[in-house]
């Protein structure tokens, strides 16, 4: 029995310092206030008769809890332009941080696109120097060949005037012309027929 009694004088004392008993203005009920309102010590401050309405002290808190509301939004506003601020900073800290990200990876790109660039150069150069190349490859090989037909036509005269040379000597000596061409054995004489 003294156990229950102790029990209940302790229910009924914590009611009264905690704010929980007929406390109608507090937390989110007509009646008792959210458990979440002990979080800021709201328990710890104690009741004052002199503050209840019609007391002496009622009209200056009343006041006070006015001005001081103000002053909480006007904290409230600055912690909020302080973060507004901070998260400016930080997101133009980012876009610094991505702007120079955005310029290291483009960086080997650009860089691959101007080799593209200069490789291209090169490529038509080198398609120029060997398309002149085979230009003067093909010139060089036309005058071979000019000088290869000139080189056989003056042999071919030398071999008609040495073929002209015996017929006359040939006449001069009284041989049979026909007799003195076959002996000369000239391939390109065969044709002839004497």
């Amino acid at each position: 029995m003294k156990t229950f009694a102790l029990a209940s004088l302790a229910a009924v004392s914590t009611a009264f310092t905690t704010g929980h008993y007929g406390n109608a203005y507090i937390g989110d009920s007509w009646t008792d206030h959210s458990h979440q309102d002990h979080i800021y010590g709201y328990d710890s401050v104690p009741i004052k008769s002199s503050l209840r309405p019609g007391g002496t002290g009622a009209a200056d808190n009343q006041t006070l809890n006015t001005g001081l509301k103000a002053k909480i939004l006007e904290a409230n506003t600055a912690r909020k332009t302080y973060l507004q601020r901070v998260k400016a900073r930080k997101v133009q800290r980012l876009a610094e941080i991505h702007t120079r990200n955005l310029r290291e990876i483009s960086a080997p790109f650009e860089y691959q696109i101007r080799l593209l660039a200069k490789e291209s150069d090169d490529v038509i150069v080198a398609m120029t120097e060997a398309t002149n190349d085979a230009a003067d490859a093909f010139r060089d090989m036309i005058n071979r060949l000019e000088q290869l037909r000139e080189d056989k036509e003056s042999g071919f005269d030398r071999e008609l005037s040495q073929v002209n040379r015996a017929l006359d000597r040939a006449d001069v000596d009284h041989k049979d012309a026909c007799k003195v061409l076959r002996s000369m054995r000239i391939e390109w004489l065969d044709i002839i027929i004497c």
